[in-house]
């Protein structure tokens, strides 16, 4: 009776090797540019969010409500919410990320409205595949999010 071996031999575990490298060699810089982007549309979305809560607040107080920069017009080192002197949230900074701005505060009035702006949102790393993402807040106060080229320029 003849023995039989169970398992790889030297040859097919180097060659499942050189597959796994080539493989990983390919995936990885894309998998890199994944992350930035995510991490763009990640500010953006902050920074969306922002804006929705100070219109929802102004209109629920029916008053003014502020969003100010923390170093304007810096607004990845983080921005307060404010109204009538009491602060309603703080926003740390957001590392990774140039987000730049208006030079002024947010001003919401109690019925939601708002000067017409643009933030724009960047992965720090200035590549090409990076998308560059435009927040835009029309004078009715409502907030729009879009892909505005890449980040490189």
């Amino acid at each position: 009776m003849a023995l039989r071996t169970v398992g790889f031999t030297l040859i097919e575990l180097l060659i499942t090797l050189v597959i796994l490298v080539i493989l990983a060699t390919i995936g990885i810089p894309s998998f890199t540019d994944f992350i930035r982007n995510q991490n763009a549309k990640r500010g953006a979305h902050e920074v969306m969010a922002a804006l929705a809560y100070t219109r929802s607040e102004a209109i629920k107080r029916n008053t003014s409500v502020t969003i100010t920069a923390n170093n304007a017009p810096n607004w990845e080192e983080g921005w307060s919410i404010t109204s009538g002197g009491d602060t309603l949230r703080i926003m740390n900074a957001l590392d990774g990320l140039d987000i730049s701005g208006p030079n002024a505060a947010i001003t919401f009035t109690s019925n939601g409205r708002a000067a017409n702006l643009t933030f724009e949102v960047c992965n720090t790393d200035k590549s090409q595949q990076v998308k560059k993402r435009t927040v835009t807040l029309d004078s009715s106060g409502r907030a729009e999010n879009e892909i505005d080229g890449d980040c490189s320029t």
